[in-house]
């Protein structure tokens, strides 16, 4: 491959570091806008010379596209650009054409034009970007199934600065985190976060659990994993007899009331490791500082109806909410709200109305979700809603629930949890990373930490959802026997101090019939409840636990 086939982007500081070398310059302040426009970000300083990059983050694919190429090359000419690089994500005819119409142009003046792979047949001048961090351990068959399509002459390797150093800091975490006078073992699940910390500290011995169920177990996932890496993976299935069995010992050792249905598996899985050794690292806190959930995620179509303005989204969300169930319907309640208003965090479970519902008087507080949320959110009033998004789950989610659960299980068999992602120097690095870069197409989040992982994992990891720990008990309480389980728990007479029982067995009721899903509401109360007896058996009238 010819010497001039790299592309590097680096941040306007450190332009000044090209000088002497034969490198050019590429600007990352462009993008294509509202109306199909070029706009330029506020406050960068003008460039001269070198590149132009054009991103379509914010293009609106219901406008003329010929008026748009004249504008990128009036700016070229007047910055001197000698090209452009046209990282469109977004499939579009419209992009499409605009990206033909560009390569005619610049063809005829002698520019360069750079497109993403997608956009190779559009033009047929142009030189075809292959991601560094795009296809894992098999880049270089990527790389050569490209020159072989396009010839050697329009292949470019474009490289991910951001990823590097992401990779770089992760690194340095894990190394630090394995510093240990015994033996440090790792969690594994079949996601990105938990293997690319398997993948750098490569331990001994992996550990995973999952259920015996279609749909609920990564354990094969893990496994395949460590074949690949040539590590160790130990691991063990979870069925309804030792999950229900476990639930007085999972409230016992959490000290108060725990409903995430995650903290069972991660009992036993703790169980698992801390029969060889005392220390494990885990990926906890990934999600959060790179931006994993799915609830982060939003559609480029969902993000230029929030451009609207908000009167005229908020009536539409008034009117979709008193109106039967359809297609799209939640999108335009939600849509009409700001994210403060509809946004709570990873824990959402019942609404204020149900929550007062479902408790007896003397319980009600009267106290809103957004007494809570609102102080967190005050903090971050000018940021974009993803930032506040995050940012909220990074102060409540994170250490109220799952650092804590995390904590409790692995502390209750005597085994020291290390989360390498929750490092200092990962954080500075995190927070840098632009919203808009955080998610590609429809479900692909943390896309940065994913490009980071890409040197170390397999293909299939890197494009793999998030699946988080799930549990089947949706399934469970509509077989006969945990359905009669929770009736009887519900049922008890010390249950109707706290909670409207009639309105928490018409609940079941529903869920078991499979008219509507509410087994995280009833967990939710479950767990309450099974606490309580641990806690104050003498009051319900049941046996001490012993653990």
């Amino acid at each position: 491959m010819p010497q001039d086939t790299f592309i590097a982007t680096l941040p306007p500081r450190q332009l000044p570091a090209l000088r002497g070398w034969q490198a050019t310059p590429a600007h990352l302040a462009y993008r294509l806008g509202p109306g199909a426009h070029l706009f330029r970000s506020e406050g960068t300083a003008p460039p001269k010379g070198g590149l132009m990059v054009v991103d379509d983050q914010e293009f609106s694919p219901l406008a003329p596209t010929s008026p748009l190429c004249q504008e990128v090359i009036r700016e070229c000419q007047a910055r001197s650009f000698s090209g452009a690089i046209l990282d469109f994500e977004n499939r579009l005819p419209p992009l499409e054409q605009t990206a033909s119409q560009l390569d005619e142009q610049f063809s005829r003046r002698g520019w360069s034009l750079y497109v993403t792979e997608g956009y190779a047949p559009s033009a047929p001048h142009a030189r075809v970007m292959i991601p560094s961090a795009l296809s894992g351990g098999s880049l270089q068959r990527r790389l050569e199934d490209a020159l072989e399509r396009f010839g050697e002459s329009r292949v470019v390797l474009a490289l991910e600065k951001r990823a590097e150093e992401i990779r770089e800091v992760v690194t340095e975490s894990v190394a630090a985190h394995q510093i240990s006078d015994v033996e440090v073992g790792a969690f594994l699940s079949g996601g990105v976060d938990s293997s690319f910390i398997a993948a750098l500290s490569r331990p001994d011995k992996t550990y995973s659990v999952g259920f015996d169920r279609k749909g609920f177990n990564e354990t094969g996932e893990a496994q395949e994993l460590c074949k690949e890496l040539g590590l160790k993976n130990i691991s063990r299935m979870i069925d309804e007899e030792d999950f229900f069995s476990v639930l007085p010992a999972v409230q016992y050792y959490a000290d108060e009331p725990n409903a995430n249905l995650s903290t069972v598996p991660l009992y036993f899985l703790s169980q698992l490791a801390a029969k060889d050794v005392k220390v494990v690292l885990s990926g906890e806190g990934a999600d959060e500082l790179f931006g994993g959930y799915m609830s982060y995620h939003t559609t480029p179509v969902y993000e230029a109806y929030r451009k609207l303005p908000q009167g005229l989204r908020r009536a539409a969300g008034r009117w979709a909410a008193k109106r039967p169930p359809f297609k799209g319907r939640g999108h335009l309640i939600e849509g009409g709200q700001t994210v403060e208003e509809m946004f709570l965090g990873q824990a959402f479970i019942f609404d204020n109305e149900e929550a007062e519902r479902v408790l007896k008087p003397a319980y009600r507080s009267g106290r809103t979700w957004r007494d809570i949320t609102g102080p967190v959110y005050d903090r971050v009033k000018g940021a974009d809603d993803l930032t506040k998004k995050q940012y909220l789950d990074l102060h409540l989610w994170q250490p109220l629930d799952i650092l804590r659960k995390a904590d409790r299980m692995t502390m209750a068999h005597s085994l020291e949890l290390r989360v390498p992602y929750l490092d200092r120097e990962v954080w500075r690095v995190a927070r840098a990373v632009p919203s808009k870069q955080k998610m590609r197409g429809k479900n692909i989040t943390k896309y940065p930490l994913r490009l980071a992982a890409v040197p170390l994992l397999p293909d299939d990891w890197i494009k793999r959802e998030k699946k988080g720990f799930p549990v089947p008990f949706i399934a469970w309480l509509r077989e006969e026997k945990y359905y009669n389980w929770a009736k009887e728990l519900i049922s008890q007479d010390y249950v109707a101090e706290f909670f409207d029982v009639p309105y928490l067995l018409d609940l079941l009721d529903q869920h078991y019939s499979g008219k509507v899903k509410t087994h995280r509401k009833l967990y939710t109360v479950l767990s309450f409840l099974i606490w309580y007896q641990v806690y104050f058996p003498e009051k319900c009238g049941v046996e001490p636990f012993r653990p």
